[in-house]
């Protein structure tokens, strides 16, 4: 399953954010965590780090000095094993809905219990303690890539 690289929300009046430039190239590869891109919004300039493991099929929104909306997605990475030119084709072609994204993650199952502190502190991937925007989104992004996530 491809990655979708976005413009992230990186505090919570950001709207929108501008290109700096990328540091990682159409077809080459990248692991977790390595930056690829580099952006700015009005209040800071940040690396955003890859959170896939494969090959950069598709650089979208290229343009250094580009600004975009948040949330918009400005790269794909193919995951080892996908077909990078059928990625390509999809995302440059604008064949991509919601629906896909909503099907690909169908399988995530979202289950809300009430744990106490005890209990949160075993066979988790992902503790958020107090929460707030940031908490709660990387916890839900935790969960729909496939980790077991607990809100304390």
């Amino acid at each position: 399953m491809s990655v979708e690289v976005i413009m992230p929300k990186a505090g919570v009046a950001m709207e929108e954010g501008t290109i700096v430039s990328w540091l990682k190239q159409e077809g080459e590869e990248v692991k977790i965590g390595e930056p690829i891109l580099e952006i700015t919004t009005d209040k800071v300039n940040m690396e955003i780090e890859s959170e896939g493991e494969g090959t950069l099929a598709v650089i979208i929104h290229k343009e250094e000095g580009e600004v975009l909306p948040v949330f918009t997605v400005i790269g794909v990475i193919a995951e080892k094993g996908e077909n990078q030119e059928e990625v390509k084709a999809k995302y440059l072609s604008g064949n991509v809905s919601k629906e896909d994204t909503v099907k690909e993650n169908q399988n995530i199952e979202v289950k809300e219990e009430k744990i106490n502190k005890k209990e949160c502190n075993h066979d988790y991937d992902v503790v958020v303690i107090g929460g707030g925007p940031g908490g709660y989104l990387s916890a839900l992004k935790a969960a729909l890539l496939g980790g077991k996530s607990c809100f304390s």
